[in-house]
This record gives C-alpha cells, structure tokens and sequence, in this order.
C-alpha cells in the first residue's frame, strides 16, 4: 500500500510529531497558567491551538494522499519539503514557549 517514503513519515515522522506536539502543549500550557489573564496567554493559548491543528490537518492529509495513489509520485519530494520546513518552524516556536516560559516564572517570583 505505502512506498518507502509513504512508510518513513507513517511510522517516523508522525509519531515523532505527536510527540512533539505533546511537548509544545505542555509548554504552551505552562505559559498559558502563568499569564491566563493577560494579552500574552490569550495569545499563547492561540498559538498553541494553531500549532496542534496544523500539525492534525499536515497529517492527515499526508495519510489520505498516501491511500488514494498508486506508486510513488514526485509530489513525495514536495511534501517532505514542506514537512521539513513545518518541521523548522515547529522548533522554533517551541523554543520560543520555553524562553518565554523561564522569563515569565522570573518575573513571576520577583512580584513574590
């Protein structure tokens, strides 16, 4: 049924997403608790939203083009581009949530 692409991102690259976006909502949601009544955790709360959907909607997607084709196609190279540049922008904002994260608990404590 999957080519040899089809199988790296089926049982690669999808669950190393999964758990990854597990990381970036746990983090996300520890910024959320520190500033729930702000701008900035109604934002972060957002974002986080955003990011889990894109990376559901990236998926599943992927997964029904793999069903509904016959062999492998060029697209494969396109989509794995795509899902490397997903890839980088998912970094980046987790990286972002833990910065943001560490600066908000020292502010937090030196309101304490």
């Amino acid at each position: 049924m999957f080519n040899s692409l089809g199988n790296v991102f089926l049982f690669l690259i999808w669950p190393l997403f999964i758990l990854l976006s597990a990381g970036v909502f746990i983090k996300g949601w520890r910024v959320y608790r520190l500033t729930k009544d702000a701008l900035v955790g109604r934002i972060t709360k957002a974002l986080i939203y955003t990011i889990l959907v894109d990376i559901s909607s990236l998926g599943v997607i992927y997964i029904l083009y793999l069903l509904n084709r016959q062999g492998q196609s060029e697209g494969d190279y396109f989509l794995f581009a795509v899902l490397g540049v997903w890839f980088i922008v998912f970094i980046w904002s987790l990286g972002t949530l833990t910065r943001a994260q560490a600066e908000l608990k020292g502010i937090v404590e030196q309101k304490k």
